[in-house]
């Protein structure tokens, strides 16, 4: 980031002792300068010299001070009337961790309208294990990731482990790694369409 270089018209000693010690605006400091109240911003900014806050002068008054509004503020799409002194009726409020379980509960099985009578059947939950997914790299170190049928090297996203004897008929070898070979997809859909 660039900083801008002033010539040194003001030094800090100077623009100190009017600003923070005779109380001078800006505006006053500028026109006995011959520079612009913007100017004696940057110069105060530069010499890290804190401003004052605008309106802050000594026994000044807001004139909306003690005043309450005689209309509705809108506070992140909340409907809350400010000169009524109530809060939300939920502000503050959880649930007992028996109501939550329950609610939570209230909407499992057969009590959840989408519910579809135990749609999950024994081969998604046995694709699904930790076991077959040991068989699947199993197989595919045996076969150092060569397509059986094709012979060609495929990498992880275009192999698959292929059942030689089916998956559903021979429950007894769906873990057997000499019941495996891989195959590429390609092959692998032509093999499922014969």
């Amino acid at each position: 980031m660039k900083t801008k270089k002033y010539i040194k018209i003001l030094t800090k000693e100077l623009l100190y002792s009017e600003y923070i010690i005779n109380n001078k605006t800006t505006e006053e400091i500028a026109i006995k300068n011959n520079l612009l109240p913007s100017t004696i911003l940057n110069y105060l900014k530069y010499y890290n010299i804190s401003r004052r806050k605008c309106g802050a002068r000594k026994g000044h008054i807001p004139w909306n001070k003690n005043k309450k509004l005689h209309y509705l503020i809108w506070n992140k799409g909340k409907h809350i009337q400010s000169n009524t002194g109530k809060t939300h009726f939920k502000k503050g409020r959880t649930n007992s961790k028996e109501h939550r379980i329950l609610s939570g509960l209230r909407w499992l099985g057969k009590l959840n309208p989408r519910f579809k009578g135990g749609v999950s059947d024994e081969e998604k939950i046995i694709r699904g294990s930790i076991e077959y997914k040991i068989w699947q790299l199993l197989v595919y170190r045996k076969n150092k990731g060569i397509c059986q049928i094709c012979g060609i090297r495929c990498n992880n996203k275009n192999i698959v482990a292929h059942h030689i004897k089916s998956f559903k008929d021979f429950t007894e070898l769906r873990f057997d790694i000499n019941n495996g070979q891989t195959l590429c997809r390609s092959c692998h859909a032509k093999l499922h369409i014969q």
